[in-house]
């Protein structure tokens, strides 16, 4: 994939070399341009996919001006704002402007790149820019995502792999949980032996003995001819236990046993059969309360829980939903027969906005929904189905809710708009625009001497 240009108009050059080192690092193109120069002819002649204006010697308002006249060339490329000091008045004259992002010195430059690869997916997401190649995204293409918890999981992943180490797996519904067990035994050296997966929820407790361990001909009514269990046809391999919260408790006595022992008796035998099964487990619910209630078993918890992977909701990294979407357009453009370029603004808008209860799970099939509703004739941009409208005004119609949420985070935070705004799970230009919504003040009513960016 294309690695994004960023172009960054600036006075010092000391101050770019910085900013250019730190944005290589992350594979990014840099481009530098000082603001006593014309940008006319760079930006005719060179695409840009970001420009960052500032930090300037200067006064603040020399950035703004900056930034309308890359504006007055180019009114799709999307701008952040670096000064060094900030003023109510001046970000909300950038939040009229349509800026991008917001920040003051001194730089946090891990949360710009943040916000530059958020910035980029949903530029991405709409089919009119390309974010770069970078480590975290080519190590494992079936986990999409960008954002810092993705690429931690997938290097937690990276290191649980090849090892032997049981794994237990905590996520919500729609999360992922089977493909995370899946790129575990594709990266170990059990790749080329089976994966099986085993559904505990949907397992009656009458039947989850002879699934799991296989028995005899005979062993009960309608045992016909002998067959092995999941275990035995996860020999050499893998086998997932999904959903092991769900289990029955006198059946999870029956699993301690076959981890601690490494051996299975079928059903209607008496003969050990010896095992080489890595077990990787995987639930939604709390194990540790469940013990608690005396549900689960501390003894199997213990034993499952070696190595632990807690995958995040969506609702924790929605700056991954414009790339989860674009994945998902391709998929269904290929499965329908379609050439669906794109989500309408106002659709990518509402689906950022919205908590994704049921998380990916939910999300794939909201853009199934809208394939199968398309019209007959070819459409290039996508809009959603009106009951999932619907469902979306619904959960986002009480402001007053959305205004107390702010505030709560507000106060929180000591009126820090940068953790506050990772609190809400937002960027800091989105807490802006709804600050000056809701009419709240970008000073702390206590402190009206602080900060208003940090």
């Amino acid at each position: 994939m294309k690695r994004a240009t960023i172009l960054v108009v600036q006075h010092d050059e000391s101050v770019f070399s910085l900013l250019q080192e730190y944005l290589v690092r992350h594979e990014f193109d840099v481009l530098y341009k000082s603001p006593l120069q014309p940008l006319t002819t760079l930006l005719a002649n060179k695409h840009v996919d970001l420009v960052i204006v500032g930090p300037f010697h200067s006064a603040p308002s020399d950035v703004l001006e900056v930034t309308q006249a890359i504006q007055q060339q180019n009114e799709h490329v999307p701008i952040i704002i670096i000064t060094g000091c900030s003023s109510e008045k001046q970000i909300l004259t950038a939040l009229k402007l349509g800026v991008s992002d917001f920040f003051t010195l001194p730089l946090a430059c891990e949360e710009l790149c943040a916000s530059i690869t958020r910035i980029l997916a949903k530029q991405h997401g709409n089919g009119t820019r390309k974010i770069p190649d970078s480590a975290c995204e080519t190590m494992w293409t079936a986990m999409i995502g960008k954002t810092p918890q993705i690429c931690e999981l997938k290097t937690q992943l990276m290191n649980i792999a090849p090892t032997e180490s049981t794994v237990l797996i905590i996520g919500e519904t729609g999360t992922g949980k089977e493909l995370a067990a899946e790129m575990i035994h594709q990266h170990s050296r059990r790749k080329n032996q089976p994966f099986v997966s085993v559904n505990c929820a949907a397992l009656p407790e009458t039947l989850i003995e002879s699934e799991l361990f296989g028995y005899e001909r005979g062993a009960f009514t309608g045992a016909v001819a002998q067959q092995p269990g999941k275990f035995e046809q996860a020999s050499g391999g893998t086998i997932l236990l999904d959903e092991i919260g769900d289990m029955a408790y006198q059946a999870q006595a029956k699993i301690l046993r076959t981890l601690e022992q490494r051996e299975i008796y079928r059903l209607g035998s008496r003969k050990s059969i010896p095992i080489d099964v890595r077990v990787i487990a995987a639930t939604n619910h709390d194990l540790e309360q469940l013990m608690r209630k005396n549900v689960f078993r501390n003894d199997l918890f213990y034993r499952l829980n070696v190595a632990q992977i807690v995958l995040p909701p969506l609702r924790d990294r929605k700056e991954d939903i414009p790339l989860l979407l674009d994945h998902f357009l391709h998929v269904m453009n290929q499965h329908f027969g379609r050439q669906v370029q794109r989500f309408s603004d106002e659709t990518i808008d509402m689906l950022l906005a919205y908590d994704w209860p049921g998380n990916i799970r939910e999300l794939k099939n909201l853009v199934e929904a809208s394939f199968i509703n398309l019209p007959p004739t070819s459409v290039a941009e996508i809009t959603l189905p009106t009951p999932f409208i619907q469902r979306f005004q619904l959960a986002q119609q009480s402001p007053q809710k959305e205004r107390d949420q702010i505030l709560t985070a507000l106060f929180a935070t000591n009126w820090n708009k940068s953790r506050a705004a990772q609190k809400l799970h937002w960027s800091r230009m989105s807490l802006y625009r709804k600050m000056e919504k809701y009419q709240i003040s970008l000073s702390s009513p206590t402190n009206p001497t602080t900060n208003t960016d940090s």
